[in-house]
């Protein structure tokens, strides 16, 4: 269960924000109680954990690349571009369509769409740091840091990916 913290400030209007924090907290929390069920299977429950670590994961397997230890949270791995969610959406859509006219797909559908929401859930945790300074602020690095985001656009950036991530899933998943 989610126990970040909603009370992180980055606007002006420190009221609204806490509002939205506490419905994205409500949201997650409904989210991993799903997810609770399915952590259950010895298999799946490895897979929930790589696909909402794997913003993380990857910055740490690939740092000449994503920064590494210089720098938490690339715009690339905290984003829909990230690679490991694009390849779990093309796989889980393909498996989709190959069982569409199978009983087994009315429970895979909602199946793969729970498992892709760790990656939506990993991104709205991002949303409430602590402080916004230093490696909660989204950075953009390639090889060399070019640049980091203020805390406002850090948020901005890590809703909107939430978002399309979201959209995706349902899109790939759902709505085939």
């Amino acid at each position: 269960m989610f126990n970040g913290n909603p009370n992180s400030n980055t606007l002006k209007v420190k009221s609204i924000e806490i509002i939205i924090n506490y419905i994205f907290a409500a949201i997650i929390n409904l989210i991993d109680f799903f997810l609770l069920f399915i952590s259950w299977i010895p298999s799946l429950r490895k897979l929930l954990d790589y696909i909402y670590r794997n913003a993380d994961i990857l910055e740490k397997q690939f740092p000449f690349l994503f920064g590494g230890s210089k720098g938490h949270r690339n715009f690339i791995t905290h984003s829909v571009f990230n690679p490991v969610f694009l390849i779990y959406v093309f796989i889980s859509s393909k498996l989709c369509i190959m069982f569409e006219l199978t009983p087994l797909n009315n429970i895979l559908r909602p199946l793969l769409f729970i498992i892709g929401m760790c990656f939506v859930c990993h991104l709205l945790c991002d949303t409430m740091p602590k402080h916004w300074k230093g490696f909660a602020n989204i950075k953009i690095y390639l090889f060399i840091h070019l640049l980091t985001f203020s805390p406002i656009t850090s948020k901005a950036w890590l809703y909107i990916g939430s978002f399309l991530s979201f959209s995706l899933l349902c899109k790939m998943i759902i709505f085939i």
